[in-house]
Order: C-alpha cells, then sequence, then structure tokens
C-alpha cells in the first residue's frame, strides 16, 4: 500500500516510490550531557525529530518543476510542509521542514 505523502496540502504520493520510503529518528542534544565519574555517558536529548527519506520516481520536466516550485513557494517560507506517514509515531503526521533539511545530506 502505497503512503500518502502531501506537500503543502497538495497529493504528490504518485511522484514518489513506493520501497525505499523510511523515517529515521535523530537526537537534538543540549550542552548539558558528559560522562560522569563512575564514567557514565549521560545525554542532555532535548528533542526527537524525525529524518524522512522520500525516493522519486523519474519525473517528466513538468512534474519536476511542479515539485520544485511547490517546494519553492510555501506560504510557510522558509519551512515546506510534508504530510507522511511516521513510524516513531505510527500515524500521519505533519511537519515543517526547512530547504536546507529536505537536501541530499542525509542520503
Amino acid at each position: 500500500m502505497a503512503k500518502t505523502i502531501q506537500i503543502n496540502g497538495i497529493d504528490c504520493t504518485d511522484w514518489f516510490k513506493e520501497k525505499g520510503y523510511s523515517v529515521g529518528e535523530m537526537m537534538i542534544t543540549g550542552s548539558n550531557g558528559g560522562i560522569t565519574m563512575a564514567g557514565t555517558r549521560i545525554e542532555d536529548v532535548i528533542a526527537l525529530k524525525d529524518v524522512v527519506v522520500l525516493p522519486l520516481e523519474p519525473l517528466s520536466e513538468e512534474n519536476t518543476y511542479s515539485l520544485m516550485t511547490l517546494i519553492r513557494d510555501s506560504q510557510n517560507a522558509p519551512y515546506t510542509e510534508i504530510y507522511y506517514y511516521s513510524v516513531n509515531y505510527g500515524a500521519y503526521r505533519t511537519a515543517l521542514f526547512t530547504r536546507d533539511e529536505m537536501s541530499n545530506k542525509h542520503m
């Protein structure tokens, strides 16, 4: 079953591959972590953040332009709203991502 994917409220499910979709988790840590005198490591976790990987189907030039326009021209600029299924929450979720977060640095 294909998962529904929306960008800024527009259904873009057909543009993404059914396989290879993944949602991971990244810890955002603060500066209060460290190692105790007993040698135990303490993490100062201040947030858990989803990292979503959505591989694209081969797109026509028109669909590529539409996708880039959806990302670039968000009403929430500089954020883009993504609706996706999060395995961490076990439900669909809407989150805001910056364009920097949407780059290929997580691939």
